[in-house]
């Protein structure tokens, strides 16, 4: 009987010598191992035989086979980003090129290669055609996720913070202020405050958004004096330290008794009381000052 692993001599097995009784002399012995037969891909003699088998057939058979033919795809589902392209490969028993269609090209379309082109989140199916022969492949399309460095900030007249965005997919999100008049934001998503208030600043990539709270704060103003007595024809300097380091409009209730200009600078004009105001963003601080002859 046959052996199912043919022996062949080798240099790895059990002992090393063997003896003829007859003649007395010692023979080495001839060693042996089991060799393996490699496995044949099953693709190919799949395919083979397919074909071999199709040359065999009764006419009537071979043709009722090439109508429905067998239909193999590279997969049958798969997840995919938006903007995310793939290649669907489908192998038909009869070598035809199939016909490729897609159940919703908004969600995903494909072309005529089998080239498939993620669009917007959702699920469609892709059939693949041969005769009457038909195979599908389930595309889920995900949904686009962003993620910001802050959701919400505070911020001064005149500051500015540069809101830094990640999009699963890589996509380039856009920029949207509901009240520029508070806060204004580029495309690049540079945020600049611009007046007290609050406002939204939406971030879109494909369907998906999400916001960021903006509150722009009032200042803090705080005069170098609350009040001061100057003569006639003096002058005094008044300083005014505001948090959003920006300046204030100065203006007097008595411009002929003392005028200030708009650095603060104060000019005693006539014996009287005026108050001198720094005003900024709704904001006033005041200064009572007094002349005297």
């Amino acid at each position: 009987m046959q052996n199912e692993y043919p022996l062949q001599p080798n240099n790895h097995t059990y002992s090393d010598r063997q003896d003829d009784p007859g003649s007395g002399i010692s023979l080495p012995r001839i060693r042996y191992h089991r060799v393996r037969r490699r496995r044949t891909p099953f693709l190919p003699i799949f395919l083979a035989l397919l074909i071999v088998f199709g040359c065999f057939l009764p006419a009537q058979a071979s043709m009722a086979a090439s109508k429905t033919p067998l239909i193999v795809l590279s997969c049958y589902s798969r997840t995919m980003k938006i903007g995310q392209e793939f290649r669907l490969r489908a192998i038909t028993s009869n070598l035809t090129i199939p016909n490729f269609s897609s159940s919703k090209r908004s969600i995903a379309s494909i072309d005529s290669t089998g080239l498939i082109t993620a669009k917007k989140a959702g699920t469609c199916k892709i059939s693949v055609k041969s005769g009457k022969s038909i195979a599908y492949c389930r595309i889920t399309v995900s949904k686009t996720s962003i993620t910001l460095n802050k959701k919400s900030i505070s911020l001064e007249h005149g500051e500015s913070f540069k809101l830094t965005v990640k999009t699963s997919n890589g996509s380039i999100p856009t920029f949207k202020s509901n009240k520029k008049s508070v806060a204004m934001v580029s495309d690049t998503g540079n945020i600049t405050a611009v007046k007290p208030g609050e406002a939204t600043i939406t971030v879109k990539a494909d369907q998906t958004q999400i916001s960021c709270k903006v509150k722009v704060k009032k200042p803090k103003i705080t005069l170098s004096a609350k009040q001061y007595t100057l003569k006639a024809g003096q002058s005094h300097s008044l300083k005014a330290k505001v948090s959003s380091g920006l300046d204030p409009a100065w203006s007097s209730s008595k411009s002929a008794v003392a005028f200030v200009d708009q650095s603060g600078n104060i000019t005693a004009v006539k014996p009287g009381t005026a108050i001198v105001k720094a005003k900024l963003d709704g904001i006033t601080a005041t200064c009572i000052i007094t002349v005297q002859p």
